[in-house]
């Protein structure tokens, strides 16, 4: 009988021997007369953290890690019926796509190591529902085509006219391929900036490196753009975004070859009958709506975040997940269209916040917005116009597992009731023959917080500016020009809509530390003084709303017109 350290010394020869053989070594030890031969290599490893989900009525999306070297077979069955083989993938394979599925039918996939065998291989439902991805048309051509001639080496795909970029490694096509590219219109939902339709004469092997350039204007939104690939029924299949590059303006996504390979005519190039065709466009994949509002002052406004891909719930392998539309590992997803999905205001996993500008919650002066209900926001708007009077309102959601945050914003302009114009004054000639000239312009902004029992109460902002003009010397004053007063007791307009027609009443009363300075006759002098003027009229409002009249007071000519729009001074 043999002692259990002859046991040891067997194992270890022989798992020397396996090493030795595959690495070219020697296949037998003389130190061991009696060892075995080797025996059968060992079967491929199981397929592990593998996840299937129904995307929409017909389509149906597998996602696993893959092994080193492994080619897999994907195989399905109905409810009842057999197991049918329906993709052979090549090595490196990470997940497929599964269309033309009926809707509201379950479905069972497994995936195995085609070199191994299925018994034993994991098994994925899913259930089919009746939401329909997007399907729209085929981008008209915009611009010339370009073709190629690809080869082993790696190949950089791009064409003048469309954003979109593609990179073939080395290795990706085997033999001689031609490719040609077209920039066309973007017909994705939400689409932006121009589509590139592609056509290969032949699948690639391995994945192909998409990057697309988007415009400035879309800085604000560049969390929420996805790269998406057209299929052939139409619809738009979004890919998971694997970089945002905001100071090159790009972004970055994987196109899978077992994509391209499940669906072998794809849409794109017109009038092609073999080979692969698709699109690749960038689009808004998540939305806040409305993405512009106009907010009169002291109103409220609501806001929802919406994810235009259907929120999944899955946990792939080492915290890979889809959720709210936030793809953070490789399965593509089908882009909805009647479904957008409100992302709720709290999840879990999340740190989801609103803002007014970079301030949670907002403030007083630009404003203030918070959580309504499960989803949604409400932006509640300053009770003065604030300067500038546009203002950002936006939602984000952190990932805490990934790091990752969405950011959707709203450009909010702010209005109010202005009533813009202008006042003047007009003192002199003087018996020396000297005249001040006057005049302001103000626009009249609504204090909400001021107007009670239907009398309207205004705050001015503008500017005063004074000339001199003389018979005999050469007069000026410094500064000339003053902002209105703060000060509401003294700038201010009433309007007492109690009464028909509608009666106004305003003052406008602002002076400044000035010097005046005057040469006459060769000599010059200058004195300290305080610039400025006063004006308090009351009247009739017209039935337009303009505030008008002129008056002479103390030998004074003065003049007001004032009418309803915002000419912010």
């Amino acid at each position: 009988m043999s002692s259990p350290l002859s046991h040891l010394r067997i194992l270890f020869l022989t798992g020397l021997v396996g090493l030795l053989g595959a690495c070219g070594g020697g296949t037998s030890s003389s130190s061991d007369p009696g060892g075995d031969p080797p025996g059968p290599p060992p079967p491929p490893p199981a397929v592990t953290a593998f996840a299937a989900t129904a995307g929409s009525a017909h389509v149906a999306t597998l996602a696993w890690t893959p092994a080193d070297g492994v080619a897999y077979t994907v195989e399905r069955r109905g409810a009842e019926g057999a197991w049918a083989a329906i993709g052979t993938l090549p090595a490196g394979s990470a997940g497929f796509v599964d269309t033309g599925l009926d809707a509201h039918t379950a479905y069972t996939y497994r995936v195995w190591p085609t070199a191994g065998a299925s018994d034993g291989a994991p098994e994925r439902s899913v259930q089919t529902g009746d939401e329909e991805a997007v399907a729209t048309g085929v981008g008209a051509p915009i611009g010339e085509a370009a073709t190629l001639s690809l080869g082993a080496a790696a190949a950089h795909l791009a064409a003048t006219g469309a954003p979109v970029a593609l990179d073939a490694p080395a290795g990706a096509f085997a033999a001689a391929t031609q490719a040609t590219l077209v920039p066309v219109a973007n017909t994705a939902p939400d689409g932006t900036g121009a589509g590139l339709a592609v056509h290969l004469a032949a699948a690639p092997a391995l994945p192909l490196a998409l990057s697309v350039v988007y415009d400035a204007a879309l800085d604000a939104q560049a969390d929420a753009l996805r790269i998406a690939v057209q299929m052939p029924d139409g619809s738009w299949m979004s890919l998971p975004s694997e970089g945002l590059d905001r100071d090159a303006r790009t972004l970055a996504a994987t196109l899978p070859p077992q994509l391209l390979a499940a669906a072998p005519r794809m849409r794109g190039a017109a009038g092609t009958a073999t080979g692969i065709d698709f699109t690749v466009v960038a689009y808004l994949g998540f939305s806040i709506s409305p993405e512009q509002a106009t907010v009169h002052v002291g109103d409220t406004q609501s806001f929802m975040p919406r994810a235009r891909v259907r929120g999944y719930e899955i946990t792939i392998g080492g915290g890979c997940r889809i959720e709210d539309g936030d793809m953070v590992c490789s399965m593509p997803v089908p882009v909805m269209e009647t479904r957008e999905l409100p992302l709720l205001n709290a999840k879990a996993g999340y740190e989801r916040q609103w803002l007014v500008g970079a301030d949670v919650g907002g403030d007083a002066t630009y404003g203030t917005v918070a959580p309504q209900g499960a989803a949604g926001g409400l932006y509640t708007a300053p009770a003065m116009l604030p300067q500038p009077s546009t203002v950002l309102v936006s939602f984000t959601s952190r990932d805490l597992a990934s790091g990752r945050t969405l950011t959707l914003a709203a450009r909010v302009a702010l209005v109010d009731d202005a009533i813009s114009g202008a006042l003047s004054a007009t003192d002199g000639p003087s018996s020396a023959g000297t005249t001040v000239l006057t005049s302001a312009r103000v626009t009249w902004h609504l204090d909400p917080g001021a107007s009670a029992d239907g009398v309207r109460r205004y705050i001015g902002l503008g500017t005063i500016q004074i000339t001199i003009a003389d018979d005999n010397c050469v007069s000026d004053i410094s500064p000339e020009t003053g902002a209105l007063s703060d000060d509401p007791r003294f700038v201010y307009l009433e309007i007492d809509d109690n009464v028909s027609p509608a009666r106004y009443h305003f003052e406008v009363v602002t002076f400044w530390p000035a010097t005046i300075t005057a040469t006459c006759s060769g000599h010059t002098a200058s004195t300290d003084t305080m610039a400025g003027w006063a004006w308090e009229e009351s009247g009739t409002v017209a039935g337009d709303g303009t505030i008008m009249g002129n008056d002479e007071v103390d030998g004074t000519r003065i003049g007001w017109h004032f009418a309803p729009g915002d000419a912010a001074p």
